[in-house]
């Protein structure tokens, strides 16, 4: 929404995310505990996960042209979680 009122000239194609890198084990842990669930989270390999698509093996966006081109700070993404939880509630 910020960006958008900025009402910039400065088109082109953006990654956002928020910062530092997760993956999807970590994350369900992450939304566990952030709610206060106690419960045993299981990791697989990706292997043991069948997809259609090929997916890597380490793949993060990055996100530094938004930040650089409109100078903004992107938050770290376990307080994005929890803020986003908290507005579930």
């Amino acid at each position: 929404v910020h960006i958008i009122q900025l009402k910039s000239k400065k088109y082109g194609t953006y990654h956002y995310s928020c910062t530092g890198e997760t993956n999807w084990y970590d994350f369900s842990k992450a939304i566990f505990k952030e709610k206060g669930i106690k419960i045993n989270v299981n990791p697989i390999n990706t292997k043991a996960y069948p997809t259609p698509a090929e997916r890597p093996m380490f793949s993060v966006l990055s996100n530094s042209k938004i930040k650089e081109t409109f100078n903004i700070m992107i938050p770290f993404w376990k307080d994005s979680l929890a803020k986003c939880i908290r507005s579930l509630d």
